[in-house]
């Protein structure tokens, strides 16, 4: 579903994901962004706000690693903001939240 620039996933929880067109920056489509987003090994909050920006550590079908943030709101939806291969900034920003 395409509304405004944004493609709208529904995950098998029936949460939404939204994949913002910045999120496909570095060459992900939007089928790949949403089975990264919903197939994570760890995740931490950047922000306590709500919403609030989560960073998640995921893993693609032959297990390279990508780092994928989205802002989650209070109805469940999540809008995916970034998703690219891991770096190791991001790597530390994730084992410091441990």
């Amino acid at each position: 579903m395409l509304h405004d620039g944004i493609v709208v996933f529904v995950n098998e929880r029936v949460d939404v994901i939204e994949v913002h067109k910045s999120a496909r920056k570095h060459g992900l489509n939007n089928s790949t962004i949403r089975a990264l987003w919903v197939n994570w090994l760890e995740q931490c909050w950047l922000e306590d706000d709500s919403p609030g920006r989560v960073l998640r550590l995921c893993l693609d079908d032959a297990g390279r690693a990508f780092e994928v943030i989205g802002i989650v709101f209070d109805d469940d939806r999540v809008l995916v903001i970034h998703a690219m291969p891991l770096r190791q900034s991001t790597l530390a920003i994730l084992r410091r939240a441990r």
